[in-house]
């Protein structure tokens, strides 16, 4: 994965082309859109039963026990990296009692002593992919708010995306520090490993364009997320 990264290829469109034997050229949005989500769930562990019943529900798509089990199978022979990390989460969760999860700057979420082994496997695996992006989008938000020019705000953060409202002549500013920080803060604390992409574009209104935030009014919204 951290090849393909370097690289610049889409995961998601390599493993819909794996998975279901075409040519990437020949994928689909939807093939892409289902292959994303089916990437997702096996990165996190996900069962087969789940998978089935999501891909049916959110996609219309068709699926069984067996299928899941190929996919899984192709999925994780060629990400070999990740099935050893699941094993080792699976081994430290069945050999000694998880009491905590930690994110990759120390932040911890106390596990209850009778949760189940699936909470505990996800606060191996899920909470510290995850937990290390939200310790990374506090980082770059503090340091937003340290350089933003008066009269500008953070007024939304959804997911992965900053929303800012700036005036006119401020917007191309406020777009370059949110590039220049999250790229920044996001390279400090992977040390480099993938490189960050960060998406800023200025809009009057938030769900004008697929991937563009903004904010409806008069003044123009910088939306930034990273990748």
């Amino acid at each position: 994965m951290i090849e393909a990264f370097v690289k610049g290829e889409d995961l998601h469109t390599k493993f819909a082309s794996l998975v279901l034997g075409e040519s990437e050229k020949q994928i689909t949005h939807q093939n892409l859109q289902l292959a994303k989500a089916l990437s997702f769930w096996l990165v996190y562990g996900q069962s087969a039963d789940a998978i089935v019943r999501y891909a049916k529900t959110r996609y219309g798509f068709e699926t069984n026990q067996k299928q899941v089990a190929k996919t899984r199978a192709l999925f994780f022979k060629h990400h070999d990296g990740l099935a050893r990390w699941h094993a080792k989460a699976w081994n430290e969760v069945e050999s000694t009692e998880v009491v905590e999860g930690r994110t990759i700057l120390g932040r911890r979420r106390l596990i209850n002593p009778e949760t189940s082994n699936w909470d505990c496997f996800q606060s191996k695996t899920s909470l510290v992919a995850q937990g290390a992006c939200a310790d990374g989008m506090k980082l770059a938000l503090s340091e937003i708010y340290k350089q933003l020019p008066r009269g500008t705000w953070i007024i939304g953060i959804v997911d992965d995306e900053i929303i800012v409202e700036a005036s006119e002549a401020k917007a191309e500013r406020v777009r370059k520090i949110l590039i220049e920080i999250m790229v920044s803060v996001f390279d400090r604390l992977f040390n480099k490993l993938v490189p960050i992409e960060v998406n800023a574009r200025i809009r009057k209104n938030w769900g004008g364009n697929e991937g563009v935030c903004g904010l409806s009014g008069s003044q123009p919204g910088i939306n930034s997320s990273s990748n």
